[in-house]
Parts: C-alpha cells; structure tokens; sequence
C-alpha cells in the first residue's frame, strides 16, 4: 500500500533544522526568560546556533525553519504578545534544561528524549515512521523493538509528462511503501527525518549500492556483549567448504547483521569485528584493500562515496575489507550456537 499525504502543512521538517539545533533554541529561550522569533535569531546568529560551517549566518527561512521545528516537536510555545517561552506543560523541556547540553551533540539521554519525541508527534509518524510499522498507532517502544528495514530504491515518476527520477522507500515485509514525488516530500523525508532518525540513533543507514541501500530501526536499550554478535554471526553463517578460512565481507555482513540486531554500523564494527580479531586472534583476522577499489561502484560523487566507506574500517591507513574465520571456530562455539 501506498501512502497519500494531501496535506503538505505536515512536511515542516528540514535538513539544516537538526536536532542538536532544536534543543539550543529551547536553552536559548530559557536562559533569556522568552524571546521574539527576531531575537531568536539575532542572539542565536550571535552564539552560534545559526551559523554554517563556512562561519556564514543562517538565512531567515532556514532560522524559521528551525524555530518551527521546537514548536511543533512541542519543546516551545507562544504567548499571546508573540514571544516564544519554554512549553510548561512536557517533561522533555524540563530534562533538556537541567542537562543544559548548549551548543553540544547530543548525548545518550538527548538521544533517547528526542526519539520519544518523534515518534509521538503524529506528522513525524504519518509522513515517515509509520512505513516501519506499516500502521498508524504505535509506541516509541514497539518503534524499537519491532520496526522493520525500509530499503530505499531508485524509481523513475512521470511528471508534467516528463520522466523524473526519484526514490521509493519500500517495507517489504509489509508491502507499504512512499515515492518521493515533489520536493517539499524530498525535503521533509530525505533531508528532514531521515537525518532527525540518524542523529538520535532512532534509526540507522546502510548503503551497499544503489539497489541495496536500506534504513532500520535501532535499540540503545538492548546492552549487546561481544557473545551476542558473535552467537548470530555463527548462527547466520556457515563456513566455506572445503576451505579452512572463510572470507565475509564486511559491508555484506554488516547489511545482513546490524538489522537483525538492532544495532548501529559502528558498534558492529567496534563491538563484533574489532573485539574478534583482538580476542580470538587464532580464529580472526582481516583482509584489506585499496579506498580506490572500494569506491570504484560509486557514480554519484563524494557523498554517495562516504556512505560505501562508512561499512568499512580504516586501520593504519589501509581499508579493511574483509573479516576471515577459521572453520575451527564454528567447532570451539558449537554447543553456544544452538538455537
């Protein structure tokens, strides 16, 4: 089923309006007793909150934008006199101010706020989270614990009669699926939530190529050990035959496991590869290879590069590519590997 939304009031979500950005309007407010949206964005340009990489100050649409997004998440409201005050009536407002994390990324706890917060806003569900699902009414809990991988895939719309490309994002399980059909969708799901999800480890990315590119939802509750990864990785993979090392690559494995888990890229690769090769160096070792020859599948540039490497671990200035198992070790674990 596909998913129509006709009104375009709920796409308020954008790229530049992160998270971490969200909470210093809040601090912001709070410290000067309520502000003016012109006062927002003259202190805020001032300290830093609306300031570009380049050190160029937001413009206004991009400031609005961001001020909007504090509103609607439900961290600020307004006074009848225009003045914008923290939200007296949430409990987010209140644990964000006593962290007072001004200016900072956000940290565990931030993370766990602004995941409850997105997924208890009804837009940020109907434009976006309820594909994961495939239904409407869900708690942040069952988001966690029972989302399912959403794989983004390259599509072709036809458009005033022309053919524009576009992307689809598709819950096979459930057959649900949205195709970004107008910019303002682009932006809000694309540039607007998707980044929100990754910012707060509410979901994570993993991009093999552009057919293989998916989205799924993350745990922070689940305390995996180094025996965890490993008791699903022997679990889900067998060795070659006839061979004594088995060579898995990481990005493969990495697309197979990370969902199933429930886990992120990087604790995949520090807790289950990187720990392997430390503590069972017997059974466990890497093969690597040149950045060149990991990128070559790329045709979209540096961005699209980026997320190829992200699956792969860089050690000593060379790519590692590969995780090689001895056969012996599916032996040594066998009577853990049940299931």
């Amino acid at each position: 089923m596909e998913k129509e939304i006709k009104d375009k009031s709920l796409y308020w979500m954008r790229k530049q309006t992160s998270l971490s950005r969200v909470r210093d309007i809040l601090l912001l407010i709070k410290k000067n007793n309520g502000l003016t949206h012109t006062k927002i964005a003259e202190i805020g340009i001032r300290e830093g909150i609306f300031v570009k990489k380049n050190g160029n100050p937001f413009a206004p649409t991009p400031i609005y934008h961001c001020r909007r997004a504090a509103l609607k998440l439900g961290l600020i409201t307004q006074e009848k006199n225009r003045k914008y005050i923290v939200n007296p009536n949430k409990f987010e407002p209140c644990r964000l101010m006593e962290l007072n994390r001004y200016l900072a990324p956000l940290n565990r706890e931030e993370n766990f706020i602004f995941q409850k917060l997105l997924i208890a806003n009804s837009d940020c569900r109907d434009v976006f989270f309820w594909l994961f699902m495939g239904k409407k009414n869900f708690s942040w809990e069952n988001f966690v614990k029972h989302g399912g991988v959403v794989s983004i895939l390259p599509t072709v719309i036809k458009k005033q009669g022309k053919k524009v490309r576009t992307k689809e994002y598709v819950n096979k399980e459930t057959g649900d699926k949205i195709i970004l059909e107008t910019p303002v969708e682009r932006i809000a799901i694309e540039w607007g939530l998707q980044l929100w999800g990754r910012e707060c480890a509410l979901i994570d990315e993993i991009y093999i190529n552009e057919t293989k590119h998916i989205l799924y939802p993350l745990d922070l509750t689940a305390a995996l050990k180094f025996d965890d990864f490993l008791r699903k990785f022997l679990r889900l993979y067998r060795p070659f035959p006839n061979m004594d090392w088995s060579f898995f690559p990481l990005d493969l494995t990495i697309f197979k496991l990370a969902p199933v888990l429930r886990t992120s890229v990087e604790e995949i690769q520090n807790s289950f590869f990187m720990t392997a090769s430390r503590e069972l160096p017997e059974y466990v070792k890497f093969s690597s290879s040149s950045k060149g020859a990991l990128t070559f599948r790329s045709l979209w540039g540096e961005k699209t590069e980026n997320k190829i490497l992200k699956n792969f671990i860089k050690l000593n200035n060379v790519w590692v590519t590969h995780i090689v198992v001895h056969k012996k070790l599916w032996e040594v674990k066998h009577g853990e590997i049940k299931d």
